[in-house]
């Protein structure tokens, strides 16, 4: 079996089941969720779960989604690039106009 990292949404379900003191089982009968997919998300197989899931967990843990969401860090802003400077008319100018 392959060595993964942990996940974030994997480490934050477990840490709030266990402050809740339930079980897997408990977990999924209380959002409405397989045992499998609980589980799949707690061992990191499950990475980018459904929203509909997301809610699930929330719902099961008494938590708002937000809370699942959490362990995962918020993304630096990106900076803004000033525009381009105004391209400046090549060559002379013409004389006389248009006719």
């Amino acid at each position: 079996m392959a060595d993964r990292s942990e996940s974030p949404l994997a480490r934050r379900v477990k840490e709030l089941r266990y402050a809740a003191g339930i079980t897997q089982q408990e977990l999924a009968h209380r959002a409405g969720l397989s045992m499998s997919v609980v589980t799949q998300i707690e061992i990191g197989t499950r990475t980018d779960p459904k929203l509909s899931t997301l809610l699930g967990l929330a719902r099961g843990l008494g938590v708002e989604v937000a809370d699942l969401l959490a362990a995962y860090p918020t993304p630096e802003p990106e900076a803004e690039e000033p525009p381009p400077e105004p391209k400046k008319p090549r060559g002379r100018p013409r004389k006389g106009g248009a006719s």
